[in-house]
């Protein structure tokens, strides 16, 4: 069993006092940890105060942020001895889920790949000290598979687990990435693009881009879903520079998930296997 040792209860007030952070305003509040608005020596920032020492197992995100070069990520200003809190600069500027979630894919999905692209870049110190996602994934999927009795959700997931056996397990391929760039983590400051909330694992760089293909609440049907998709596609293709067979894989891979959530209804899961059954008859086809 986890031992968990919260924070005393004055830390809030000792550090805004040390650092000289003056008007806290609270903008997000988690079981994990709770975040304000401040203002600092440094101007503007986030003061990020966790639940429990030791960064609340953001130690990996703590880590990643400060091995990004400047203008990627929101940079780390200080940090509590006892990894109880951290302070963040602040990014002034709107994400890119109004951009994606109105219909502009284009515009949403280039800026992020510009991102995704850069973190690919960075020759992150001590990669072997992440977590690697990829076995996690497998043995997840392994443990699905064994207690799955419906016969379409098995077929989908011994394609996703020969997937898995392949290239996207492959240390060879691995970078060190943010693990949770979806669009509403990405901020359009005046000087582009950044990424906020890491978490910092070490997996195959497409899996970048999970988050990228989210499905906007304006598509109900399986003519639009494959009509933004292969638009992404091609998109990241020229971005990224891969082929359209590995990212249509990984797209099979990314929403094998979906199947897994509890409580889902037949014909929710009727859905989404149709989804996956256009990716993979686009995949047999290449």
């Amino acid at each position: 069993m986890k031992l968990i040792i919260p924070p005393p209860k004055n830390t809030f007030d000792v550090l805004t006092r040390r650092w000289g952070l003056t008007n806290a305003t609270l903008v997000r509040q988690s079981k994990r940890a709770t975040v304000y608005k401040v203002d600092s020596p440094n101007g503007p920032a986030a003061f990020k105060l966790y639940s429990e020492i030791g960064y609340a197992n953001e130690r990996a995100a703590v880590a990643f942020s400060n091995g990004l070069q400047p203008g990627i990520g929101a940079g780390i200003l200080k940090s509590d001895f006892r990894r109880a809190a951290i302070l963040i600069e602040w990014l002034s500027g709107p994400t890119l889920s109004k951009t994606y979630h109105s219909g502009d894919y284009d515009t949403a999905t280039r800026h992020a790949c510009a991102l995704v692209k850069k973190i690919s870049d960075v020759p992150f110190r001590w990669a072997f000290a992440y977590r690697r996602l990829a076995p996690l994934l497998k043995q997840r999927l392994q443990s699905h598979r064994r207690a799955n009795f419906n016969p379409d959700i098995e077929r989908v997931l011994d394609h996703a687990l020969s997937l898995l056996d392949g290239q996207f397990n492959n240390r060879q391929s691995e970078r060190i990435i943010h693990g949770d760039l979806h669009y509403g983590n990405i901020i359009m400051t005046p000087n582009g693009p950044r990424a906020i909330d890491p978490k910092g694992i070490r997996v195959h760089p497409l899996f970048e881009c999970r988050n990228l293909f989210a499905e906007p609440k304006s598509e109900t049907d399986l003519k639009g879903f494959e009509s933004r998709i292969q638009h992404q596609i091609a998109i990241i293709t020229e971005e990224l520079g891969y082929d359209r067979q590995i990212i249509l894989q990984f797209n099979i891979l990314n929403m094998i998930p979906s199947l897994m959530k509890p409580g889902l209804t037949p014909e929710t899961i009727d859905q989404r296997i149709q989804r996956i059954d256009l990716l993979m008859q686009a995949e047999a086809a290449l």
